[in-house]
Parts: structure tokens; sequence; C-alpha cells
């Protein structure tokens, strides 16, 4: 394959039978007109990634002909290759190395495919191995490198990346084609788009209960389940969305001091009366209330109420900025506490 030519008129990258306006005429870009104006005109060459060469010097009675090559040429030392099976080096000897055009359909025009390979198989799309059984696992593309043994000419082609044991996975060889690419079978609640095979964490919807701690491999079409892609964002969604309960509460003072658990017993109404902080704090979003914060000019409060001589625990709203009790930001809020505290308010007023 021959290096291409680039022709550059003033910063514009053209290229030969191109029509170009140049200082106000349109003109064709031709050899005759390059030849003419040649200060008009920068030349470039352009290295390919890959070259096909044949040796032209016999090696012990071996001649190489056809052999693809990876390029390592600058414009300087136009005749560098690697062939990562056997040798690499450089020469400005061109009797030695003969750079050609493939003349026939059999010649494996590397470039081309390489091409074709970065732009219909982007890095991180998925893929299964044209040599690997599709149960075997799906990849991802995390580079493009052209492969060929001698003595395994089947894997001739483009390695796309390395399997778990440290093999490559081909996006394209030439006795196989291109390999399948993979569409997702469903996104998971965190954004992470879930493939054939892959394993994710579930809990129930309406309970927010995982049903197995391990993660296993699912299509995603159970409409009772939400899926994640990590067990870490999937506790994340349930501290965001469920409900907690009273007992919820009480475990997270447990686990911040295990003087909770005596506190609990000795002092009902300072335990409890933490308890409603904690409720206040989660639900006034994760922030305690400042007077003044927000234009928070004043507050609701949980308070009983004594009528007839009858105490009733209800939702009040109130500015007294004095105030040293747990406050929240709605009466919506507060009616929340009320229901998770329970009788256990009692206790604190």
């Amino acid at each position: 394959m021959k290096n291409k030519i680039i022709y550059i008129l003033d910063q514009l990258e053209v290229k030969m039978g191109d029509d170009v306006n140049v200082n106000g005429f349109n003109v064709t870009i031709t050899q005759e007109l390059i030849d003419k104006n040649p200060d008009f005109f920068k030349v470039e060459e352009v290295i390919p990634d890959f070259v096909e060469a044949k040796k032209t010097v016999d090696r012990g009675g071996e001649t190489l002909k056809g052999r693809i090559y990876r390029t390592k040429s600058t414009p300087e030392s136009p005749y560098c290759w690697f062939d990562e099976t056997s040798e690499d080096g450089c020469t400005n000897s061109e009797d030695f190395w003969s750079l050609f055009n493939p003349s026939t359909s059999e010649k494996f025009e590397v470039q081309e495919i390489m091409d074709k390979a970065k732009v219909d198989y982007p890095i991180g799309i998925k893929f299964i191995d044209a040599h690997v059984n599709p149960e075997k696992g799906v990849f991802t593309v995390s580079k493009y490198e052209y492969h060929f043994d001698e003595n395994y000419p089947q894997y001739e082609g483009i390695i796309g990346g390395k399997n778990d044991n440290g093999n490559n996975v081909f996006i394209w060889t030439k006795s196989m084609g291109w390999a399948d690419k993979v569409m997702p079978l469903f996104k998971t609640e965190d954004g992470v788009e879930v493939f054939k095979g892959e394993k994710t964490f579930v809990i129930k919807k309406d309970t927010y209960v995982f049903p197995t701690q391990e993660p296993d491999r699912y299509v995603g079409d159970e409409p009772d389940f939400l899926y994640f892609s990590t067990k870490a964002a999937a506790l994340e969604y349930v501290d965001k969305h469920k409900t907690k309960t009273l007992y919820d509460y009480e475990r997270e003072l447990f686990r911040s001091s295990s003087l909770y658990s005596i506190l609990k017993t000795k002092e009902p109404k300072l335990f409890n009366t933490k308890i409603l902080q904690l409720i206040a704090d989660d639900l006034n979003e994760g922030d305690k209330f400042i007077w003044g914060d927000d234009g928070n000019d004043f507050a609701y409060i949980i308070a009983k109420v004594y009528c007839d001589g009858v105490g009733e625990i209800a939702v009040h709203a109130f500015n007294w900025t004095n105030y040293g009790g747990v406050c929240f930001k709605s009466e919506a809020l507060a009616s929340k506490a009320v229901t998770i505290m329970g009788d256990k308010l009692n206790l604190i007023f």
C-alpha cells in the first residue's frame, strides 16, 4: 500500500482532483498546477499505519512475499518496519525493501481494514470474538493492533483487546471476517449498559430488599426489580428513596456509638429526642434547620397541645427564632416525622 500524499494550500488540506478557490478563482488541484505554482503548495508525505512489503534479498533461500508489516517509517527513513513475530529495524536502502500496491484481491489491505475497524468498532463498544464461542463472554474494544503469526495464519487480523486470561480477542480476522457487535440488554438505574453475560445487583421495588447478596446474570425484563451495576450503587439508591423506619434510625444511632443502647434504657426522653433530630436532619435534605437560612424565618415543630386537660401531639408553624428544639422545613416533613416516631413521641412530650 503506497504512502499517501496530501497537498496543503494556505493551511487547507486538499488532494488531487479537489475544486478549491484560489485568490478568487475556482481551480482544480492537478499535478500540473502544483508543478507550475510550487510556492503555493506544501507537499507532506503521510506514512500509513501499515504497509505491505516484500523482501528483495533472499535469506537462506527464503523470499518473503506479501507479508504485512507495521510501518515505523518517517519521511527521513522510509524503509523502517516492524514485524511482531520476527524482526524490526530501519534501512535507507530501497534495494532491501520495496513498498508496493497490491495488484490482486487476495492481498490484505491492512490500512483500509484498520480504518474501518476504528469507525465501526470505536473504543468501548462490546463485541464477540470471531474465534470464541459466544457463551465464553463479551469483550470491550480497547485498542487496534494488527496481528500475524505464520504458524497460525487463521489468526491474521485486528486485535481489539484481551480476555481475562490475557489472550488476544479479534475485531476482524482474514479467515472469519468481522466480529459480532453486541448491543446492551438494558441500562441499570445508575446508567450503566449491561450486556449478555454480565452480572448486576437487583433490589425489589416495593421493599428495597436484596433477594440475593451476590450479583447474577439478568436480562432486565423483571418489572418487580430494580437493577444496578454495583452493590454500592444499589445501596445509594436505597438510602435516597426508601422511607426509613424508626428501627432504621435507631440502628444508625447504635452504629455511631454503643452508648446509645444504654441511653435508650436509662434516658428514653433524651434518646428519642436524638432520634427525632436525626429524622429531621434526614428529611430536611440532609441539613440541620438554620433560622434565616434560605429564607427560613419560620419553621414547623412537633408539640403537645392541651385542650380541656387532654394533650394532643400535632405539627405547628413557629417563628420564635430562639427556639432550640427540633425544626422542620415544611409541615409535610414534620407530619412524616410524626408518622415515623409514632407512640415514641409520648416519651418526649
